[in-house]
């Protein structure tokens, strides 16, 4: 469960060196073995959520609770899409708070904040600059 975040973020970076360093990316892996790869990641990656997606629209009461088909499916969607941007970012963080504990961080327990609150700009830039360099790198890098 904790190799997790940054194993992805290893072969991320691994592959995406390799896919370089490759002259052509059939060098680096044969398109058959790629596609096999890319559909067993997908569906590792995707059937916890298209499993319950199944159950409900086969389930008529249950659909109607969630708004009919349309408005189903359409959420389904968007949570989808943003579950694909915020997955790469929360690898990220995981992967510096796990660094940060092999290097001696120290972390407590404590309730969690539900009531609304503000996050001062201070903490905010304390705590999330790593993502934000991370950020600025890959928008200077694109072509």
């Amino acid at each position: 469960m904790f190799i997790g975040s940054p194993a992805w973020i290893g072969l991320l970076v691994v592959g995406a060196l390799s896919v370089a360093a490759a002259k052509t990316p059939a060098d680096f892996i044969r398109p058959d073995a790629g596609t096999v790869l890319l559909v067993l990641t997908l569906l590792m990656w995707f059937a916890p959520k298209i499993a319950p997606a199944i159950d409900i629209l086969l389930r008529p009461r249950l659909l109607r609770e969630f708004g009919g088909a349309t408005r189903f499916l359409v959420n389904f969607a968007i949570e989808t899409v943003y579950s694909i941007l915020l997955c790469p970012i929360m690898w990220f963080g995981h992967t510096i708070f796990l660094a940060g504990l092999m290097f001696g961080r120290k972390i407590g327990w404590i309730g969690q904040t539900r009531d609304d609150h503000a996050v001062p700009l201070a903490l905010a830039l304390r705590n999330l600059w790593p993502h934000t360099l991370l950020a600025g790198a890959r928008s200077a890098c694109s072509p």
